[in-house]
């Protein structure tokens, strides 16, 4: 009987010490962004034609989806663990995947976040 217990201890412990099959997520860190429509006619005001808006960001990759609101200016953070991402945006009043001027997908290049904040990714929507 003693000797089943210790047996069963032993199997408990070993089986503690395999590796685990979910990945580590490690600390998160800030990526901060902007929401933008960039292009069209030239700007008469001199804002080199780059126009922020309000709407939501939403991060994925590599098993993680994020979705977070760009505020009226355009700007967003969101928090992600190491990894390669893409982030794809769209005004609150236009439809999922579009901005809301002309219906053109709203995307960024992809980024990778290791070991430190990112300062600046852009979603950007291309006027025609």
């Amino acid at each position: 009987m003693i000797r089943g217990l210790a047996t069963m201890a032993v199997l408990g412990l070993l089986a503690g010490c395999g590796g685990s099959t979910v990945p580590a997520s490690g600390p998160n860190h800030t990526v901060h962004g902007l929401l933008a429509d960039v292009g069209g006619p030239a700007p008469v005001d001199g804002s080199a034609g780059v126009y922020p808006f309000a709407g939501e960001v939403t991060v994925r990759g590599e098993g993680l989806t994020k979705t977070v609101t760009a505020g009226v200016d355009g700007r967003f953070t969101v928090d992600v663990p190491d990894g390669r991402y893409v982030a794809v945006g769209h005004g609150t009043m236009a439809s999922p995947g579009a901005d809301p001027i002309v219906g053109n997908p709203c995307r960024s290049e992809p980024f990778q976040v290791a070991g430190a904040d990112v300062n600046k990714i852009s979603v950007i929507c291309s006027i025609k």
